[in-house]
């Protein structure tokens, strides 16, 4: 159904523009005609449509709706036959156990998030395999459960999800499209290398990810105002550190 295609496509893009309420009414309206029209592939629509209501919830910070309407997308999307789901129903529950993830994550429910995280890389470790176009996802995903990881000080863990990640994009490093998807990953990387003390490493990491987002900040004036500042500091810190290391080298001498 185009009307519905069109729908999903607005309620994404008024999200993207912070109009919450008129991304929410789109949802609404797409839910309201796949129960009308109970036309095949409505189940994909409704899930689709519960998982952005699910993202802006998650957004207004309200835990509890956020959650009910990704459990009512993963409903809708597990009705679906297996023998009947295709690549873009496995991306959609992908994308749900994201959602979960994210709003996890970003409440510090950590184990929680990571189980999560851990259904959606099942699922992208099997896209990969039929499509390649999966893979750019699957490294996002295993450079955010990285930052996870090292937030729980299971550096180990850590270490593979982001080096891993690394790797896919080390393939993919002049593509304009992920450029801050690249940025955040270095970012991420900097933040387990702080973790275990490397911080001459975590240094480098954290000047590749300024030149990505200078990069995208000359053609956005304040939108990545604070995460330039942000990397900013951290390299000051990680100055700092190897400072005072060589300081106390010296004074070991």
């Amino acid at each position: 159904m185009e009307e519905i295609t069109d729908l999903l496509e607005l309620a994404e893009e008024l999200y993207e523009q912070e109009k919450l309420e008129d991304s929410e009414i789109a949802c609404r309206k797409v839910l309201k005609l796949s129960d009308e029209l109970d036309f095949p592939g409505s189940s994909r629509a409704k899930a689709s449509a519960y998982l952005q209501m699910g993202f802006i919830y998650s957004k207004l910070i309200r835990v509890s709706d956020a959650e009910g309407y990704f459990e009512q997308a993963l409903t809708a999307i597990s009705s679906i036959d297996t023998d009947m789901a295709d690549c873009i129903d496995h991306d959609i529950e992908a994308a749900i156990y994201n959602g979960f993830a994210a709003l996890y994550g970003e409440n510090n429910i950590y184990d929680k998030a990571l189980e999560y995280m851990h259904c959606a890389k099942q699922i992208y470790a099997a896209l990969v395999e039929e499509n390649e176009q999966y893979r750019l996802e699957y490294a996002m995903l295993l450079s955010n459960m990285g930052l996870l990881y090292a937030k729980i000080n299971d550096y180990d863990s850590a270490q593979t999800e982001l080096f891993d990640a690394l790797k896919i994009y080390k393939d993919h490093i002049r593509n304009p499209d992920i450029a801050h998807d690249i940025a955040n990953c270095y970012v991420n990387t900097a933040v387990f290398l702080m973790g275990i003390d490397n911080y001459s490493d975590a240094e480098y990491y954290l000047k590749q990810a300024l030149l990505f987002y200078k990069k995208l900040h000359k053609n956005n004036k304040n939108h990545y105002n604070t995460e330039i500042a942000t990397v900013l500091l951290n390299i000051a810190i990680t100055n700092g550190m190897l400072e005072r290391k060589f300081k106390a080298l010296w004074f070991a001498k």
